[in-house]
């Protein structure tokens, strides 16, 4: 924003309220930015354009949180509809792999129990050691058979740990940058009230030209 400089001279301040001699800083004569920007006089002071600046960027950053407050609110329901949906798809997936190891279960005990010959046969079987045979055989087939359907079980719990884990990490990471524009947002109001009670001082020289 231009404004009159304590010298009646051409300034310009910056949404911080830092003032800046136009002279110095465009490389111009005093005389060759009257005549470009006309009568200083016509111009807002430094504590008055302070002021204009600190007055208007106020209620912008204002209503900046009000509207992030509403992001931030949104952002919770929508992670919390998405936590409540993993849940739901892996309780499902639970109990598809229950259902279908159950079902294995069943019908591998029944072809070990088939194993077994009946009547004369069995008995024949008893007489020979054979059916004792059998029956340790169907007792490490069932220990594998626990063995390899516990580590299906423990499989699945550990990726759906992993996808949890993920979910938490990104959930996280985007409430993590809302904070972030909070914490941003707080600090510019802070220093917009600041600028509006702080003395005008003297401008910023510009760079160093070469003539």
């Amino acid at each position: 924003m231009l404004a009159r400089g304590d010298r009646r001279g051409f300034v310009a301040l910056d949404v911080d309220g830092e003032v800046y001699a136009i002279p110095k800083w465009t490389g111009l004569k005093t005389n060759q930015v009257r005549e470009k920007l006309g009568d200083p006089n016509d111009l807002r002071s430094v504590d008055e354009a302070k002021g204009h600046i600190s007055a208007t960027m106020q209620p912008a950053v204002s209503r900046w949180q009000e509207e992030l407050k509403a992001r931030e609110q949104k952002l919770r329901e929508a992670q919390e509809q998405q936590r409540q949906k993993l849940i739901e798809k892996q309780r499902a997936e639970r109990q598809r792999l229950k259902k279908k190891l159950e079902e294995r279960q069943t019908r591998e005990a029944r072809q070990r129990q088939a194993r077994f010959r009946t009547g004369l046969q069995g008995l024949w079987d008893r007489m020979r050691g054979e059916h004792s045979k059998i029956r340790r055989e169907n007792e490490a087939s069932a220990w594998e058979a626990h063995l390899r359907d516990q580590q299906h079980s423990d499989d699945m719990i550990f990726r759906q740990m992993d996808e949890r884990k993920s979910l938490k990490r990104e959930q996280v990471r985007e409430m993590s940058s809302i904070k972030d524009q909070a914490h941003d947002l707080a600090k510019d109001l802070e220093r917009f009230r600041e600028a509006r009670g702080r003395p005008s001082g003297m401008a910023r020289d510009g760079p160093s030209l070469e003539r």
